[in-house]
């Protein structure tokens, strides 16, 4: 992998407006004394004085050196008169006469850093991906990529993206974070298509019947079909248990309306297994209650909460022989400091058992192995009852568990070069769902993320399949949940007979603005005859859903979560017209 060098001077600025609280006051910025932060002029207020954002915030700004307006520059904070950041120019990143090495010479002197090839990619990196330059952070950063084995392009990214999402710096972590959201790009139907292909495969296999058709559902066991020698009983009761889990996540429209919504919703709310922890308040039965709305607790110890619902479904406690034992007390020793979602900025937790509870529980989900080895019988962990909807911690476990089986196997009947491939793509496919887990976890305890993304593998209708993406963005940053007063969201449909769909729509109180894309003016003319029942239906919700106005076109537009932000990245909808 590549690290491509980028000019300092980017021009790209996420759009990131300070709303008020719900109380009408504005959270207020913080920006340490002597920190260098990127900001964007917006406009000239006096002679001295500037309005600027930093950090997803406007803020006043007093600085003696003129500045240009609508260009990014690089400030460092002198200090503070009352609500007024005084400041000095770094880099004013419109000074084309400035050359790149004397800026990178000046970044390494004030920030007391060598002038090295590591420390040089590392700024530029910070630099990109818009993390506040602090001495500290890039010192973490170089940490972490020594841990992950020396300073390769690869290494360097995987560091960016564990400061850019708040991960603890714990390799298997990032490695298997940094896997799924490579290798999302390259398969936009999911993990769970890329699993349902794995299993057709392994089918084949056991039935010598060929190799399934590819994204086919279909390969389903039996008692009464011939199996080879290739798997224990074992290993075909977890080929059956992953079959049903797979035809229990697809949509099936033919079954009604009310049907396919409950199925709906069962597959979008089991995504979000991170988001319910217990608050700890009683019904009137005096049984705890489970709720996602309530002010929240301290992020670190919501961050313990969130994962210890989640782990208890994957983990357990591992023996002391286990390796794994030493890979989380070389965490815990390395470094005493969580890395929370603020963008470069550390906690510090020193000595307390939450952040050695949620390191250990991390290192134990992106490791299901070593746990799994300590159950006494799978059905402790995973009960005989059928997957009434997606439960992707015990897919998980249930995955790697065949995996094994499947390895042992080979190693006792032979490896051919079939099985040989196909032990080598479950493999990679198992990390990938490791870090589809971590990912999401990760992305649902502090906010720092303004996305929630869900994926929709299989609808089934008549024999053929169509799959989607469903993107929420979460407008009002001011908020750790989604406001449903102030939300965007869009909706990808790849079809097999109308071809891509995209639908985004922008709530705002009780308006709702849309637009969409697609390639076929017939299809087009079809979404607007029927719009009016959308509309109906909206406003029995006590909602207004406006005109849809469609494009018409080839696109290529994809939901898919990205880490690091490329040249392409963009949050934003593309269809709306927020100005209505």
């Amino acid at each position: 992998m590549e690290m491509k060098p980028m000019n300092i001077t980017s021009n790209k600025v996420p759009d990131m407006i300070n709303k008020p609280t719900e109380n009408g006051e504005a959270e207020k910025l913080s920006w340490p004394k002597g920190e260098v932060r990127q900001a964007i002029i917006l406009e000239q207020l006096s002679e001295s004085r500037y309005l600027a954002r930093v950090g997803g915030k406007e803020i006043c700004i007093q600085c003696f050196d003129s500045l240009p307006l609508n260009a990014k520059v690089t400030l460092e904070l002198q200090g503070n008169l009352e609500d007024i950041f005084l400041v000095k120019p770094v880099i004013s990143d419109t000074l084309e006469a400035v050359d790149q090495e004397e800026l990178m010479q000046r970044l390494l002197t004030q920030l007391q850093m060598k002038d090295t090839p590591l420390h040089r990619n590392l700024i530029q990196g910070f630099l990109n991906q818009e993390i506040p330059l602090k001495s500290l952070s890039l010192q973490l950063a170089e940490k972490i990529v020594q841990k992950l084995g020396g300073d390769t392009p690869e290494n360097i990214e995987k560091a960016l993206l564990g400061m850019k999402l708040g991960m603890p710096p714990e390799p298997l972590l990032l490695n298997a974070v940094h896997a799924f959201l490579c290798d999302i790009t390259s398969f936009q139907q999911g993990n769970e298509a890329k699993l349902q292909l794995f299993i057709n495969k392994l089918v084949a296999i056991l039935t010598d019947a060929g190799t399934a058709e590819p994204g086919q559902i279909s390969g389903s066991v039996s008692e009464a079909q011939p199996l080879s020698a290739l798997l224990s009983k074992e290993g075909y009761e977890l080929l059956q248990k992953i079959q049903e889990y797979l035809k229990n996540i697809s949509l099936e429209p033919e079954q009604g309306l009310t049907k396919t919504a409950e199925q709906l919703k069962n597959l979008l709310s089991s995504q979000l297994t991170g988001l319910t922890y217990e608050t700890g308040m009683k019904s009137s039965n005096n049984s705890k209650v489970l709720n996602t709305n309530v002010a929240s607790p301290s992020p670190v110890n919501l961050f313990e909460a969130n994962m210890t619902s989640l782990t208890n479904k994957v983990t357990g406690e591992a023996g002391s022989q286990s390796p794994i034992i030493n890979s989380k007390e070389s965490v815990m020793t390395a470094s005493d400091e969580l890395i929370t979602s603020d963008v470069g900025q550390l906690r510090k937790t020193t000595g307390e058992e939450s952040t050695k509870q949620v390191l250990k529980e991390l290192t134990s989900l992106a490791d299901p192995k070593q746990s799994l080895t300590q159950t006494t019988g799978l059905d402790q962990k995973v009960p005989d009852s059928k997957f009434n909807h997606r439960d992707a911690a015990t897919l998980l476990q249930i995955f790697s568990k065949l995996i094994e089986n499947i390895k042992q196997a080979a190693k006792e009947t032979g490896e051919s070069v079939q099985v040989k491939n196909l032990v080598q793509e479950g493999t990679a496919l198992e990390k990938q769902l490791v870090g589809q887990q971590v990912f999401q976890t990760l992305n649902r305890t502090e906010g720092q993320q303004n996305i929630l993304y869900f994926n929709l593998p299989f609808i089934k209708q008549e024999d053929s399949q169509t799959w989607g993406q469903l993107k929420i963005i979460k407008d009002n940053t001011q908020r750790q949940d989604i406001d449903p007063k102030h939300l965007s969201m869009a909706l990808l449909l790849n079809t097999l007979s109308m071809g891509p769909l995209l639908l985004e729509l922008k709530v705002r109180n009780k308006e709702i603005m849309a637009g969409g894309k697609v390639t076929e003016e017939w299809v087009a003319n079809s979404l607007r005859t029927a719009w009016p029942k959308l509309q109906e239906a909206f406003v029995k919700m006590g909602y207004q859903l406006h005109t849809c106005a469609w494009q018409v076109g080839s696109f290529t537009t994809n939901l898919l979560p990205t880490g690091l932000k490329k040249d392409d990245t963009d949050c934003s909808l593309q269809t709306v017209d927020i100005t209505i």
